[in-house]
């Protein structure tokens, strides 16, 4: 369930108590001291999984926060994992301080004091079960507090699909738990287990994220004509053939997914009537189609008919 907040409509002085109010309640117990009180703005959204997994984004003015030992009677013994776009610092029970760069992930053990200061900073924050968390990763008890660099693949990987599942929220039911489940092995993952219960359990896990991930950089970049599974595989920091592998677990070719993607997209322009004034054979370049036969065999394959008879039917509906 989705869950936003944010100071647009609210006074300063119940904007602190709103925040520890929606963090306690859908996060974790903080205590916040914004820097410049008068001007301090925030906005937050949750999307609370399956199995305790809570997933949000944020973005704060520069703010101390703690989780203080009175914060603590609210019971919680969970993990919280953030992934800033700025550096900042944590103490950390035993450890100092601890300068954390942009991109790395900050694990904090919500069953033991911790503070932090933030400049104006966007963040990705997931929270975690200890039960759960626990039984994925064997060792965690032993370091409760885990910093990992951004240069693991692992953490780009956990960032991105926390990201994904921002702008996407899973429906309830089957697939509230399946996206639990995917973080649930991406955060094992990063925090150094081989797998999340183990190397079976695991792959099918992390595959269907990664693919996620792949399929929506495809569609960002869809109309791109020089889109190439090689430049899929740059942007996502992995190789060629584990694309092709990826989209193989689906029984289709990335070529297939591609072309498709774009066919729809030219199918949906035609029934909309969006590009009325464009020629079919400019929407179908538009697309990213740089062959005009092949476009048109394979839109009568995909849909049945030509393009030129969905655009009639759309206009004679109109």
């Amino acid at each position: 369930m989705m869950q936003r907040i944010s100071t647009d409509s609210v006074p300063p002085r119940q904007r602190i108590p709103l925040l520890h109010d929606f963090v306690g309640r859908h996060v974790v117990g903080l205590e916040f001291a914004p820097v410049e009180p008068e001007h301090f703005t925030f906005a937050i959204e949750t999307n609370a999984l399956a199995d305790g997994v809570v997933v949000g984004k944020a973005r704060y003015d520069p703010v101390r926060g703690a989780r203080t030992r009175l914060a603590m009677r609210d019971g919680r013994d969970g993990f919280l994992l953030t992934i800033h776009d700025r550096a900042h610092e944590v103490d950390v029970p035993g450890q100092g301080t601890l300068r954390v760069e942009a991109g790395d992930i900050m694990m904090i053990d919500q069953s033991a004091p911790s503070c932090f200061r933030l400049e104006s900073a966007t963040l990705t924050a997931i929270s975690l079960s200890r039960g759960e968390l626990t039984r994925f990763v064997p060792d965690l008890e032993r370091r409760p507090f885990r910093h990992v660099k951004r240069s693991e693949q692992s953490v780009a990987l956990l960032g991105g699909y926390a990201d994904l599942l921002h702008r996407l929220p899973p429906a309830k039911g089957e697939a509230s738990a399946l996206a639990a489940r995917h973080i649930l092995d991406l955060a094992a993952l990063a925090l150094g287990s081989r797998t999340a219960g183990d190397r079976e359990a695991s792959g099918p896990s992390v595959r269907a994220a990664r693919l996620r991930l792949v399929k929506a950089f495809v569609l960002k970049h869809l109309t791109d004509p020089e889109l190439s599974v090689d430049k899929v595989a740059r942007a996502q920091g992995i190789s060629p053939r584990y694309v092709h592998r990826l989209f193989e677990q689906e029984g289709i070719t990335f070529s297939e997914f591609l072309r498709d993607a774009r066919l729809e997209l030219v199918h949906r322009q035609l029934r909309s009537g969006a590009a009325a004034e464009l020629a079919i054979a400019a929407i179908a370049f538009d697309a990213g189609f740089s062959d005009l036969s092949h476009f048109n065999r394979a839109f009568r394959r995909r849909f049945g008919v030509t393009p030129s008879m969905v655009r009639a039917s759309a206009m004679a509906q109109d």
